[in-house]
């Protein structure tokens, strides 16, 4: 859960980051992250140091799945963007079974091997990544210093947006299993999260000097509603999958 709840919480702080500092430094820094978690998690020997690893993981997969679909859109030819974004999306097919794949290694071997294995393959990713990957300056940050763009980052709206993810998701991950839905441990965490969610909405719209989440994306309100349909629906399918097998 650990991974999970990382990969979700991180997902909305990820565009605004690579609008100020540019999606070859965030990419590197999720792939990074990737690295460090997957070997957290590998030589971990008790619990807490694995589920540290695994969340340290979530954050760099979240920070990199997002970061990869924006960089196909951006590389590919405009036409042709559903084409290679679905393309990207169809990677994913093979690892689907991956608790299957997890149990073939460790019953053949060790469960370290898993982390070792998802480990290399990040390395791959970030070294391809420093070497290849040199895109043009992004236009929000042209112009400024380090310390302005540090000042534009919207750290409270961050901290609503992940505390009010992490404890809604929390709360549904334990409804009906650890717990029952009308205990404590789930209503109070679905409740707080339910608020400081809205709390971060209502602090993009009328307080942040610098949103999270822009005006300019309200524009084009059907782009942005079909976006979020098919992100929910892709995401929806691939858990369904996941748990399948």
């Amino acid at each position: 859960m650990g991974n999970l709840f990382a990969l979700g919480s991180i997902c909305p702080f990820v565009g605004s980051l690579s609008d100020l500092f540019g999606r070859r430094y965030v990419a590197i820094g999720g792939a990074s992250l990737l690295v460090l978690g997957n070997i957290v998690a590998a030589t971990a020997h008790t619990m807490n140091t694995f589920i540290a690893g695994m969340s340290i993981s979530g954050v760099g997969a979240g920070i990199n799945e997002l970061t990869a679909l924006a960089v196909t859109s951006e590389l590919a030819p405009t036409r042709k963007r559903g084409i290679y974004v679905a393309i990207l999306t169809f990677t994913i097919i093979p690892y689907c079974p991956s608790v299957l794949w997890g149990q073939l290694i460790a019953s053949h071997g060790s469960w370290r091997y898993i982390g070792l294995w998802c480990g290399v393959w990040a390395f791959i990713g970030l070294t391809m990544t420093v070497i290849f990957y040199h895109p043009p300056p992004r236009i929000n940050s042209a112009g400024l210093s380090r310390r302005e763009i540090l000042r534009r980052i919207d750290y409270v709206g961050g901290v609503l947006s992940i505390s009010g993810v992490l404890l809604f998701m929390a709360g549904v991950q334990w409804g009906g299993y650890q717990y029952a839905w009308k205990s404590v441990h789930v209503l109070v965490p679905l409740i707080l999260g339910g608020c400081l969610f809205i709390a971060f909405l209502l602090y993009e719209a009328f307080l942040a000097p610098y949103p999270m989440f822009p005006g300019a994306l309200l524009q084009e309100p059907r782009v942005l509603l079909l976006t979020f349909i098919i992100t929910f629906i892709s995401g929806s399918s691939f858990f369904s999958v996941l748990m399948f097998w």
